[in-house]
């Protein structure tokens, strides 16, 4: 089977929580729709997705800034140095808005570790596309800044897709099926669809089977 997840804020317990109510196994695969990089457990969490083999994040919006200053903070560690006032300055707003937690446990990993967490967020797809059952689904972390139907997703730069949301009114790609975590309509309670766009970002942790439609929450 083919499902689609967001939401687990860091959590491995709630990733665990929505395998097993799939009965996730060896043949089915799993989208997951960004935004690792958040929470305190973040770190452990990214680390047991990059085992899954069939486990296939999308970059999310607060992956983009964790990449970016983990990456700076990971290099002060190895080379030493002082950062601009500019790094200085966004590690600041991000500490303060939620990143504290992520960059203690990005800490608290030694050397290895460190470089593959930012091995694996930096070789995450901006989006990534699947068919099952003769439907298409696109499936990124938000939106598409300026969008255009004529313009190739691969000729996007990676900042389109980080700095804007979904807008469900919008039909995007003709024949295709979005998948979003975030909506320009905001927050919604559950898995929600209008026309061809699908939210699944939502108050919990969220997953949506693509073959049945079956949807799961944790």
């Amino acid at each position: 089977m083919t499902y689609v997840a967001y939401g687990f804020g860091g959590s491995l317990e709630k990733f665990n929580a929505i395998l097993r109510q799939v009965n996730f196994g060896e043949k089915d695969v799993m989208y997951v729709l960004g935004d690792l990089a958040e929470g305190e457990g973040a770190m452990e969490l990214i680390c047991d997705m990059s085992m899954r083999m069939n486990v296939y994040p999308v970059f999310g919006k607060k992956d983009f800034l964790a990449l970016k200053l983990l990456s700076g903070f990971d290099k002060m560690l190895r080379e030493g140095g002082t950062p601009d006032a500019a790094y200085i300055e966004q590690m600041k707003l991000w500490v303060a808005g939620g990143g504290q937690a992520v960059l203690d446990g990005f800490r608290e990993l030694d050397e290895d570790m460190r470089e593959g967490v930012l091995d694996y967020l930096g070789e995450l797809m901006l989006y990534d596309e699947v068919t099952v059952r003769g439907k298409t689904y696109f499936m990124l972390n938000g939106g598409i800044a300026d969008f255009d139907p004529d313009t190739d997703p691969e000729d996007y730069e990676p900042a389109a897709f980080a700095a804007a949301k979904l807008d469900m009114n919008t039909e995007y790609y003709k024949g295709k099926i979005m998948i979003t975590a975030n909506a320009e309509q905001g927050v919604y309670d559950k898995i929600t669809q209008r026309g061809n766009n699908i939210c699944i970002g939502c108050e919990r942790a969220a997953c949506l089977c693509l073959e049945d439609g079956e949807k799961f929450y944790a």
